[in-house]
């Protein structure tokens, strides 16, 4: 694998063989897409579709089942606002590879550093987008855990995407647009990412008086310490003509230049990568990565 300063150990490249005999060229995405229980992957597959790969070692017992109950749930959930998992495959060693599609664009925080804040018509892009995402994420059973501008993506056609779905319902969330009863040390819930994604839309509306007058009027609730007070998601989508008439989000073009480097840095070294063999030169068949891929073991 390329892309990281660490050796790769025998596990890692266990897995990365393993994601190849599915019919997945994979390596690291960052060089900071790792951590001791996951590591974060991109990946072409066998249509030329480029992918990004969440590999997680599951942890034993209940956690581990609750992991992949969450993938599976997410395999079967295709909704706009939302990253596509495309599949859900079990690996050797206790490891869960979930295959989502490659969103091309930058975080809505590079966003905000490159521009400031957004127009109201964006913001309410963003709103009726993200919250409807969400909506059906909680109508599915999921928390995302951590709504921030860091796990929102501004695609180049000027969509909001979630992304970073495979959260855990413990984790505290990013300190400034995490929730007061998160930042008590609280488990994530349906009011706290409501909560997020209101405190997400402040941040969009630095130095712009007429959006922050908006959303003083349209999100306040979200944000109220009480989370009994604050709206669902749906309910949050449905203001969101309120703040203005939709428009899609305007990257600038410093932002358009790093989404296309992104693209031209994805595009050589997975697709050249000569597939291995196994001894004596037959191929194991191959699972392709798809709409219709599944679990092997559930």
């Amino acid at each position: 694998m390329q892309g990281t300063s660490r050796p790769e150990t025998s596990e890692q490249v266990l897995v990365a063989q393993e994601l190849e005999l599915r019919g997945l060229a994979a390596e690291p995405l960052v060089p900071a897409g790792r951590t001791a229980s996951s590591a974060v992957l991109r990946g072409v597959d066998e249509q030329g579709h480029d992918l990004v790969v969440r590999v997680l070692r599951l942890p034993p017992g209940r956690r581990g089942r609750e992991l992949r109950q969450r993938a599976q749930v997410l395999r079967e959930l295709e909704t706009a606002g939302v990253v596509a998992v495309r599949a859900v495959l079990d690996l050797a060693g206790e490891y869960l590879a979930v295959v989502m599609d490659l969103v091309e664009g930058v975080d809505l925080g590079v966003l905000l550093a490159a521009r400031g804040s957004l127009t109201r018509g964006e913001a309410a892009t963003l709103l009726q987008e993200v919250a409807a995402g969400l909506a059906r994420l909680h109508e599915a059973g999921i928390v995302h855990g951590d709504v921030c501008p860091a796990n929102i993506m501004v695609t180049t056609g000027g969509h909001g995407v979630l992304v970073d779905l495979m959260g855990a319902p413990t984790q505290t969330g990013t300190p400034g647009w995490a929730a007061p009863e998160q930042d008590r040390g609280g488990n994530a819930t349906l009011a706290t990412d409501v909560y997020g994604l209101a405190a997400v839309l402040r941040s969009c509306a630095q130095g712009t008086l007429a959006l922050q007058a908006r959303l003083h009027a349209v999100v306040d609730d979200a944000l109220s310490a009480d989370p009994a007070r604050r709206p669902s998601a749906a309910e949050l989508a449905s203001r969101a003509e309120e703040l203005g008439r939709p428009r899609p989000l305007e990257l600038p073009q410093e932002a358009l230049l790093q989404a296309t480097a992104l693209r031209g840095q994805l595009a050589v070294p997975t697709r050249t990568k000569p597939a291995r063999r196994r001894p004596g030169g037959a191929r194991r068949a191959r699972t392709p990565i798809g709409r219709d891929a599944r679990t092997h073991r559930s």
